[in-house]
């Protein structure tokens, strides 16, 4: 199954666009908006589903692994949270598809987008949740530090 997209120019455009700001939005987070997080924790609130059963949650992680995508800690990226590393290689893809339909079709393109993509990113996250619980809780193992001393 397909997701259809029609796209052209301008449309790209937007799309550049938008992955510029979110681009410098990641950087200026990490930046600068983690060093106040840090100064003051009462900014941010904590994970419920962390704090009521000691797990971490399908998203845990995801923050500290765009920080290390962008300080270029890949290996560091996966192991927070492998979906950042996933979403980027997929946009990456796509907009690189994009563009070449366009410069062939001169300015206007049809794009199918697998959704299997869609459905591989949902796999993703569940088996990351299952494999990283199940290592915490049966193995003690807990890279991100925050779980282990309840568990051991």
């Amino acid at each position: 199954m397909y997701l259809h997209l029609y796209i052209n120019k301008k449309k790209y455009f937007l799309i550049t666009i938008f992955f510029i700001s979110l681009f410098l939005l990641a950087f200026l987070y990490t930046n600068y908006i983690g060093k106040i997080q840090s100064a003051n924790p009462f900014l941010f609130h904590d994970c419920t589903f962390k704090n009521m059963l000691h797990l971490y949650c399908p998203g845990c992680g995801g923050t500290r692994a765009v920080d290390a995508l962008l300080h270029l800690r890949i290996l560091s990226s996966l192991f927070y949270h492998p979906l950042v590393i996933y979403v980027v290689i997929c946009c990456c893809f796509f907009y690189i598809k994009i563009g070449i339909q366009l410069k062939k079709q001169n300015g206007d393109a049809d794009i199918l987008i697998n959704i299997a993509c869609i459905w591989g990113a949902l796999i993703l996250v569940l088996a990351f949740f299952v494999v990283r619980n199940l290592l915490l809780v049966y193995g003690g193992v807990d890279y991100i530090g925050e779980l282990k001393s309840y568990w051991i």
